[in-house]
This record gives C-alpha cells, sequence and structure tokens, in this order.
C-alpha cells in the first residue's frame, strides 16, 4: 500500500504537516510538535490513533542556568508533559504548551521567594 493512499485514507489528503501527522499526548490533550530521530531535538514516536505517531521517547527535561559574579543562578526550565504522573493533578499537562511552544518558566533557588510563592508546604515522612 503507498503512503500517498495511507495519507488519504488517514487525513483525508496528502499534503499534511508534520504536526498532523505526529503529536505529543497526554490523557486527553493532544498538541502538535516537531522532531525526528537523529538531530539536535530527537523525538521517536509510534503508532498512536487515526494514522498519527505519538511522540513516546526524545527531548524531555531542559533547563538553562546562568551564573553571574554575584547572586543565585537564573534558571529557566521546562518538562515535557508536567511535573506530575497523576493525571488528577493541574500539573500533570501544564507544561506541554511551553514545551511544543519552545518556551522556558523562571525559576528560583531563593527559599523566601520559593516559600512566599508555594501553593502548598509540606514535609515528607
Amino acid at each position: 500500500r503507498g503512503i500517498k493512499a495511507q495519507m488519504l485514507k488517514d487525513f483525508g489528503r496528502a499534503d499534511i504537516t508534520l504536526g498532523d501527522y505526529q503529536v505529543h499526548a497526554r490523557g486527553s490533550k493532544e498538541l502538535p510538535v516537531w522532531g525526528i530521530p537523529d538531530v539536535l531535538t530527537a523525538m521517536y514516536s509510534e503508532p498512536y490513533k487515526n494514522g498519527k505517531k505519538r511522540v513516546m521517547q526524545g527531548e524531555s527535561y531542559i533547563e538553562l542556568v546562568q551564573f553571574p559574579k554575584d547572586g543565585l543562578p537564573e534558571i529557566e526550565s521546562v518538562i515535557n508533559y508536567g511535573s506530575s504522573s497523576r493525571p488528577e493533578s493541574q500539573h500533570y499537562t501544564d507544561q506541554m504548551e511551553m514545551f511544543v511552544g519552545k518556551q522556558t518558566k523562571k525559576m528560583t533557588l531563593d527559599k523566601s521567594k520559593v516559600l512566599n510563592d508555594a501553593v502548598r508546604v509540606y514535609s515528607p515522612k
């Protein structure tokens, strides 16, 4: 079976973009995503649904750190899904758009700012 026939069957046309074919998916969220094997931002995908492929390994946690002469490091980061593996958590998919959009968020090692901005503070047992 030819590729064109498969594209017409799965997508109704042959002129699709990579993001039509390959997605970044978790739970009910599905976003178009870049990446192919053997490049700087390598992504490996597997069959998913409706003719699509789902990225299952490759880029994940990205962190950029600058070390100024004085003061704390300046940190930016993003993780491919979110910081929770629990589907009911608000952090299960909350970084997917940033990741796909190649954006980062600011982080800090300033303990007073972390505690001030915390939603919840607890001590593991």
